[in-house]
């Protein structure tokens, strides 16, 4: 027996000969199986999302939605009106003024940030961020279809 090494090409043909067998050996025909039998198959297609998750804009935090460049000046901003976890999505969000949101309600048009609770100072009917708090755009907010984006309906898998 030869203890020399192969050459280049005498080695990519040994790896090409076995990486061949081993995707005849990997190929399966498609078959559709209950998902409690699915365990350890790979899916023949990608899966498609039919609507975007999560479907609108929503807070993390109990707080106040408001425009983060607002509210980083840390004046008072009046409360416009609140939504709860579960409630449809409020109107536009007018200029000056914030939201109160709990955590997972949707954030108002116009939003882009949530104010922690544990964050402001509440005055009632205004609201300012305390210093020296600041405030980002994005910020305790999950944007509608992060989780998931809804495919196109006219997306066709070949």
């Amino acid at each position: 027996m030869s203890s020399a090494l192969p050459n280049f090409e005498q080695a990519l043909a040994v790896v090409n000969a076995y990486a061949g067998d081993l995707a005849k050996s990997l190929r399966r025909e498609r078959e559709d199986v209950e998902l409690s039998h699915a365990l350890g198959r790979v899916l023949a297609q990608p899966l498609l999302a039919d609507q975007d998750q999560p479907p609108f804009a929503r807070s993390t935090r109990d707080g106040f939605a408001c425009r983060a460049e607002e509210a980083a000046r840390h004046k008072l901003l009046l409360l416009a009106g609140s939504t709860r976890a579960g409630e449809a999505a409020a109107g536009p969000l007018p200029r000056g003024a914030v939201w109160e949101i709990m955590t997972g309600a949707a954030i108002p048009i116009g939003a882009d940030a949530v104010m922690m609770l544990e964050h402001v100072e509440n005055r009632g009917d205004h609201i300012r961020l305390l210093p020296p708090r600041k405030i980002k755009a994005g910020e305790n907010v999950v944007v509608q279809g992060a989780q998931a984006e809804r495919a196109d309906p006219h997306h066709r898998l070949v």
